[in-house]
């Protein structure tokens, strides 16, 4: 009987803590806001995320100029490019001197360093507008590169889920192709990483102008 009693008390424990986590999550949806605390953390880097880094790597040509956005304090990209790139980055928070420091959530995102390549590893799912963040980048960039999580249906369950990682959006490979199109870029390359997508996008200004004019 007491052993039980301990159980039920641990799983009502643990359904407490999570529904203050969603609640939390859900507030912070509502504000449109970005879970600084999370990325102040270093233990909230998980070392699996260096796989896809490497593999988003591979797509990076040599002597290429790269910026890339939310690294997290190892900034594991830069230890993987190729020869002779350039290596700029932005964050949250700030990870070293050269952070360029900015919430990507924010209502007006400043000018960024013109760069070759824009890289997105594991970000674009906690972005509430990721179109007015693609667009913004469209004149400072000519190629984004990406990963992002699809969302397989738009069920009750599965948005639940996403919100329990903390990620902000719900889009399919459909409307996420779409967003990066009417922004002016097409994708050049996609490739499977267990449950992510790696994107290689080109910005094609001559294929959203005649794009717009359908």
């Amino acid at each position: 009987m007491k052993s039980w009693l301990i159980l039920k008390s641990k799983k009502v424990v643990a359904g407490y803590h999570n529904f203050l986590f969603l609640a939390k999550c859900l507030v912070r949806h509502l504000l449109r806001q970005s879970n600084v605390n999370r990325w102040s953390d270093p233990n909230n880097y998980l070392q699996f995320w260096e796989e896809r880094t490497i593999m988003m790597s591979t797509m990076i040509p040599a002597n290429s100029k790269v910026l890339e956005f939310g690294p997290g304090p190892k900034l594991l990209l830069k230890k993987h490019l190729p020869e002779g790139c350039t290596y700029m980055h932005s964050d949250i928070v700030r990870q070293c001197e050269d952070t360029i420091v900015c919430d990507l959530n924010g209502k007006n995102l400043p000018p960024f360093p013109v760069s070759d390549i824009a890289v997105f590893a594991g970000v674009l799912e906690y972005i509430y507008d990721i179109r007015y963040l693609v667009c913004h980048l469209s004149t400072m960039c000519s190629r984004i590169i990406t990963s992002y999580n699809i969302a397989q249906s738009k069920s009750i369950s599965n948005i639940v889920h996403r919100r329990k990682n903390d990620w902000v959006n719900d889009y399919s490979e459909k409307e996420f192709f779409r967003i990066f199109l009417e922004a002016g870029f097409i994708c050049e390359k996609n490739i499977s990483l267990k449950n992510e997508k790696i994107f290689n996008f080109v910005n094609s200004p001559h294929i959203i102008n005649t794009d717009r004019q359908k």
